[in-house]
């Protein structure tokens, strides 16, 4: 059964589609992690490209694991706007100088992980180059599990196929289920990848009721109507609906979920106990019946 991790990329941007807060302040920020504390969530999620996040962290928790597991990710570190198709010396020192940033901003000596922000810097020509970096990160004791966030199935088979990899962070929800149906989820739990689940309310989407949706969503107005009336006939709220699919399926072991105060974090600590307690029937039809083939959809990164 998966676990609850904090996402912290609200800590440092303004980021998710419902966000009407903006950034918490430094008062929210400490009242997030106590409660997180408090109530047992000990995995935080961050990466260099969070605007401030593993400043606030740093700033926030001790500076050893005490109670609180950093994963971080590494920045995007080619751009194929400039023809950075293949990992160079060059590339390495950015690396570099990125890891020894993110453990001086976030005041540890070590993280609990360290992945790479696209799959593609790892895939691409010379990637093997970036490998050998991270695994001399592991062996000097400045990072423990490495792999990468991806963002297809097809990402998640090539990088398993090509490295040993002991993490990977990918995209799960009621509106995209590819990685379970391709069976590349089964792959990464036989071969022991500790897989993080992240996007499970789709940056807010799958929260926001049909007569509020956004324009750019109108054509699955009808569908995601479906769903909500689903959700409303299994008597269930929107974030259970979202947590229990996926909380209670195997090869998962957390969920990165985030928030912007305490109201929140409690509210998701309360539907997380409820969702372990949703039937299988119950959490498959969700899973089953509303995925979405659409990658403008599901990709947010293609949104307008």
């Amino acid at each position: 059964m998966a676990r609850l991790a904090l996402g912290t990329v609200q800590f440092g941007l303004d980021y998710g589609l419902t966000n009407s807060f903006g950034k918490p302040d430094a008062t929210a920020v400490a009242s997030i992690l106590e409660t997180a504390f408090d109530n047992g969530i000990t995995v935080m999620d961050t990466a260099s490209a969070y605007g401030s996040a593993e400043n606030v962290l740093g700033q926030n928790l001790p500076g050893d694991s005490s109670w609180a597991r950093i994963t971080s990710k590494l920045p995007p570190l080619l751009d194929a706007s400039k023809s950075e198709l293949r990992v160079t010396s060059s590339t390495i020192s950015k690396a570099e100088t990125a890891i020894t940033q993110s453990l001086h901003r976030l005041n540890r000596q070590k993280i609990d992980a360290l992945m790479t922000h696209r799959a593609f810097d790892l895939l691409c020509e010379g990637g093997d180059q970036l490998w050998s970096f991270m695994e001399n990160l592991q062996q000097a004791g400045k990072v423990g599990r490495i792999g990468a966030s991806v963002y297809s199935p097809e990402e998640a088979d090539n990088l398993l196929n090509r490295y040993p990899i002991d993490i990977i962070q990918l995209p799960a929800n009621l509106y995209d289920d590819r990685f379970v149906k391709s069976g590349v989820l089964e792959r990464l739990h036989a071969a022991g990848v500790q897989v993080h689940a992240r996007s499970l309310y789709l940056q807010g989407l799958l929260l926001t009721p049909p007569q509020k949706l956004q324009e750019q969503f109108v054509g699955i107005k009808e569908h995601h109507s479906h769903l909500f009336a689903s959700i409303e006939n299994f008597g269930l709220t929107s974030i259970v609906a979202c947590l229990a699919p996926y909380i209670n399926l195997e090869g998962i072991d957390y969920l990165v979920i985030g928030c912007q105060n305490k109201a929140q974090l409690e509210e998701l600590i309360e539907a997380e106990k409820l969702s372990k307690q949703i039937s299988t029937k119950i959490s498959d039809n969700l899973r089953h019946n509303y995925a979405l083939g659409n990658s403008n959809i599901i990709n947010p990164s293609l949104w307008k």
